[in-house]
C-alpha cells in the first residue's frame, strides 16, 4: 500500500515542481498587441535612424575637408609669419623713403630758419650809434667838432664824431673821424692790426664793416712821427671815400691813427 502511495507520488512530484514555472512565463508572456506595438515601434525608429553606412560615407567628405580644413589652418601661420616678416621690410623701406625727402626740406628750412634767426639776432644784439671792434661795443655820439671833445671828456667810455662827417652813415660814401680816451675805451686801438674788421651802426641801426688798411702815429698838427708827411686832410677830411679813421692820445704829444675802409 505504501509503496503504491509513493508511485503516484512520484508521477505527481514533477508537474509539482515546473507547474510555479510555467504560471510564471505565462505571466511575462507579452501578448500579441504588445509585440506587433513593440515591432512597429523598432521599424519607426529603424527608419528615422539613418543607416550607419550612409551615415558615415556622408560625414567622411565633410571629416576630410574639415582634416583639409586643419591641415591648411597647421600651415596658415607660417604664411602669416612669412607675410609678417617681410611687411615690415616693406614698410620700412617706404618709410624710409619718404623721411629722406622731408628730412631735406627740413634741412633746407632749417637753414632759412638759421640765416633769419641769425638776422634776427644780428638786429636784435647790435645797438644804433655804436662801434664793434674786438668784441668790444662802444657807443658814440655825432658829437663833431662842435661837442665831440666835450663828450669824451665828460665820459672816458664814449666815443664821438669829430673830423669828416659829422654824422656816421655808413652808405653816403664820406670820410668820418672818431675819437675818444686812452686811458679809456678807445686803449682797445692798440689791439687792432692790418685787416681787422670794425663795424659801425648808424642811428637807424644800419651797420657797415671797415677793414683795417694803415696804422700810424702823428702829433697833435697830424704829421706822421716817422716820415713827417702830413695826414691832417686824410684825418679830419671827409673826401677819402666811405672810410673812418679812428684816434686816441698816445701821450700829451703823439696819437694813433687807424684809418679803415
Amino acid at each position: 500500500m505504501k509503496k503504491n502511495k509513493t508511485k503516484k507520488l512520484l508521477k505527481i512530484l514533477p508537474f509539482i515542481t515546473f507547474t510555479p514555472f510555467l504560471i510564471a512565463a505565462a505571466k511575462t508572456k507579452p501578448d500579441d498587441s504588445t509585440y506587433k506595438n513593440d515591432i512597429e515601434t523598432v521599424k519607426i525608429i529603424s527608419k528615422a535612424t539613418p543607416d550607419p553606412i550612409t551615415t558615415t560615407s556622408s560625414t567622411t567628405p565633410t571629416s576630410k575637408k574639415h582634416q583639409s580644413t586643419a591641415s591648411s589652418e597647421t600651415t596658415y601661420p607660417a604664411a602669416i609669419t612669412s607675410v609678417s616678416s617681410e611687411t615690415p621690410e616693406e614698410v620700412e623701406i617706404s618709410q624710409a623713403d619718404e623721411p629722406i625727402e622731408s628730412q631735406l626740406v627740413t634741412e633746407e628750412e632749417k637753414s632759412t630758419s638759421n640765416e633769419n634767426h641769425s638776422n634776427n639776432n644780428s638786429q636784435t644784439s647790435q645797438q644804433p650809434k655804436t662801434i664793434y671792434m674786438n668784441q668790444l661795443a662802444i657807443p658814440y655820439e655825432n658829437g663833431g667838432q662842435a661837442a665831440g671833445q666835450s663828450i669824451i671828456d665828460s665820459n672816458s667810455n664814449i666815443a664821438s664824431t669829430w673830423g669828416g662827417a659829422e654824422i656816421q652813415n655808413g652808405s653816403d660814401g664820406l670820410s668820418t673821424h672818431f675819437i675818444a680816451h686812452n686811458p679809456g675805451i678807445f686803449a682797445t686801438l692798440f689791439q687792432l692790426s692790418l685787416g681787422s674788421e670794425i663795424k659801425i651802426t648808424d642811428t637807424s641801426n644800419e651797420a657797415k664793416s671797415y677793414f683795417v688798411e694803415t696804422i700810424f702815429i702823428v702829433d697833435d698838427t697830424g704829421r706822421n712821427v716817422d716820415t713827417g708827411e702830413d695826414h691832417w686832410n686824410l684825418i679830419t677830411g671827409s673826401g677819402n671815400g666811405e672810410a673812418v679813421i679812428l684816434q686816441t692820445c698816445i701821450d700829451d704829444a703823439t696819437n694813433l691813427i687807424v684809418f679803415a675802409r
